[in-house]
């Protein structure tokens, strides 16, 4: 989970523990649409400083309290090409660099391209 959306599900439970609705939060904060709101929520898009200051008033929360997120879980989401990486970098620990070559070789034959 990106530091973004777990900020956003912070704001999401908060909201809800409030009771209100993303439309109702929108017009408190002064914000357009509820579409934004949403954007926060799902960690779309970054808000500014100035905008969750005026969510924390409006949730009845310190400016602190949006940032009281699990931090264990912050990053642990990879993105499946890392996660493949990953599991690349597992199955070549341990061999010798001329293995480790040979089976890059036969990867970029197989992909047909190179990229540095």
């Amino acid at each position: 989970m990106s530091i973004q959306s777990a900020l956003g599900a912070k704001v999401r439970g908060l909201r809800e523990k409030s009771g209100l609705t993303q439309q109702e939060l929108a017009e408190i904060v002064g914000v357009e649409s509820p579409s934004y709101i949403s954007k926060i929520e799902r960690g779309a898009t970054s808000p500014s400083y100035e905008l969750l200051a005026r969510i924390a008033k409006a949730l009845h929360v310190d400016l602190k309290d949006l940032f009281d997120v699990d931090y264990k879980s912050v990053g642990k989401a990879i993105d499946p090409m890392d996660k493949w990486m990953l599991r690349f970098r597992a199955l070549l620990k341990g061999h010798k660099h001329s293995s480790i070559k040979t089976a890059y070789d036969i990867l970029r034959k197989v992909l047909g391209t190179h990229k540095k």
